[in-house]
């Protein structure tokens, strides 16, 4: 489901899954590793599994989003799990190296679309307890759209569907933590696991 697809549901009365505390908007795309992306891994030679910690600042240097200490983030190469703009630096990096990356705003999230801004009713969020910068999931699942609080007013609330990066070049500041060949069922399944492959969910 395209973005403009999940604000019209939403819209229209689809429930939300409610608002999301905390979301890792700087790296991985929602929805990349759908069952096209795991049917042509199989068919693909061995990928490997890249982890690395990473620091964001915008192009003015305010700090945007930061991996956590002594938790290196970790990606299935070729599963589109990463903007393109930043993995096609990373499968060039060996372990322990560190690069300073610039990613422009259509190798990243792309540029605005401001069909995607809309106005609902209060009464149609999961919760009235609602403020500019609140995030909402446009339904149940992890891949579905993020939604963002724009405006608030006591009948309306607007919500932008737009990634909240997007149209914004970015600045990485990477190191390559550690890089091992992808196990079967990180194939299969399209994306990577935990530390060795083993599987965390």
């Amino acid at each position: 489901m395209t973005r403009l697809e999940s604000l019209r549901h939403f819209i229209n009365g689809v429930n939300s899954s409610g608002p999301v505390l905390r979301v890792r908007i700087a790296v991985f795309p929602p929805g990349a590793a759908g069952p096209k992306t795991r049917k042509r891994l199989l068919m693909s030679s061995k990928a490997r599994v890249i982890e690395f910690h990473y620091v964001l600042h915008d192009t003015k240097g305010a700090l945007i989003d930061q991996s956590d200490e002594g938790e290196p983030l970790a990606f299935l190469e070729g599963a589109g799990q990463i903007i393109p703009g930043l993995e096609s630096v990373l499968l060039t990096m060996t372990k322990g190296d560190k690069r300073e990356v610039h990613v422009k705003a259509e190798d990243a999230y792309g540029e605005r679309d401001e069909s995607l801004v809309a106005k609902v009713p209060v009464e149609q969020l999961p919760t009235k307890e609602v403020k500019v910068g609140d995030m909402f999931r446009s339904g149940p699942n992890q891949e579905d759209p993020i939604m963002v609080v724009t405006s608030v007013t006591a009948t309306h609330v607007t919500l932008d569907a737009n990634h909240p990066l997007a149209g914004q070049d970015l600045v990485f500041k990477v190191e390559i933590h550690e890089i091992r060949p992808a196990t079967d069922d990180e194939m299969s399944h399209g994306h990577a696991h935990g530390p060795g492959g083993h599987h965390h969910h």
